[in-house]
């Protein structure tokens, strides 16, 4: 049995038909549940950056009247307050949706900085290679073996808690 390389001919579709399958194919790995979730994230990220469009509510601002409201679900609840207001009388769903800004920032900054870090050292790892790919190495080895928690708790001891610190 021999190879024969077979020509597309305008007839069989061409090379139209080849760009139009490999689009398809490359839509048909998203699957139902993952664009599902993937809309789910969008909703999250708009409500996130739209916080302050969203909300009626000052998420600081305390209402000693409106404290310990139930969510709306709850007996006394009331859709002004849908998840309920706090010790405070402050807005829990604008509490929630306010704190999704700092979650995104804090994800999306770690995500950066740690890719920065680690496109550093794999190029600088590859272009030396020998004793810089084998410190870097073991770098990263030192960095495995040490407890995350840890680590995290004594460097908050050491300097203090904040935002920066979490990225």
């Amino acid at each position: 049995m021999t190879d024969t390389a077979v020509p597309i001919t305008p007839t069989q579709g061409g090379v139209g038909t080849v760009q139009r399958a490999a689009r398809r194919s490359a839509l048909s790995v998203l699957r139902p549940e993952a664009a599902v979730a993937l809309a789910f994230l969008g909703v999250l990220i708009a409500l996130a950056i739209g916080a302050p469009l969203i909300t009626p509510y000052d998420p600081l601002k305390n209402s000693l009247i409106e404290r310990l409201t139930p969510p709306a679900w709850g007996d006394g609840g009331s859709m002004l307050h849908p998840l309920g207001t706090d010790q405070l009388g402050r807005d829990i769903a604008t509490r929630v949706i306010y704190g999704g800004r700092v979650s995104l920032l804090v994800g999306a900054s770690a995500v950066i900085v740690g890719g920065g870090f680690g496109l550093l050292a794999g190029l600088l790892a590859g272009y030396f290679g020998g004793r810089v790919d084998a410190l870097l190495m073991r770098l990263g080895d030192i960095q495995l073996a040490m407890p995350f928690v840890l680590l995290a708790l004594a460097v908050l001891a050491a300097v203090g808690p904040g935002v920066g610190l979490a990225v």
